[in-house]
């Protein structure tokens, strides 16, 4: 990956997302080095992995600050796969974030209010005020 392909994005601490997301990479890298995937890339290609490769190693937390950093016409390009704007899709792709976090923590999940409220089309209107339970999470998947 290459910086020049996305937004220069610094986190509270002046720290580039980019450099964020190829550590937590390297990590991955180095925590499924036995993989036979990973071992043929750091064998065959010098530890040199593509994008496609990349996203296998990378958590969801990481994938959704990837996204945050594209160019814009990479985000809309995205978005259109899915038939939205990326101000949605950014916005779902937080809340999905949330939802595995909280079911891989055995964290219970029925009734617990969500910090990430997800942006509703006008279909969906009759759930406002409700966007912070699973209920509207569900209508996310469902367009997805």
């Amino acid at each position: 990956m290459s910086d020049n392909n996305f937004i220069y994005k610094t986190n509270k601490e002046g720290q580039t997302i980019y450099s964020i997301i190829n550590e937590n990479l390297k990590k991955g890298i180095h925590r499924q080095r036995n993989k036979p995937f990973v071992k043929h890339h750091i064998k065959k290609y010098d530890g040199e992995f593509p994008i496609w490769v990349s996203v296998e190693l990378m958590s969801f937390r990481n994938l959704s600050f990837l996204f945050s950093i594209l160019k814009d016409e990479d985000q809309k390009e995205i978005s259109n796969y899915y038939n939205t704007d990326p101000k949605y899709l950014k916005n779902w792709i937080l809340c999905l974030v949330e939802v595995r976090n909280i079911c891989a923590h055995y964290t219970r999940l029925y009734n617990m209010p969500l910090k990430e409220n997800p942006r509703l089309y006008s279909e969906n209107e009759q759930y406002k005020g409700k966007q912070n339970k699973i209920f509207p999470i569900f209508l996310i998947i469902k367009r997805f």
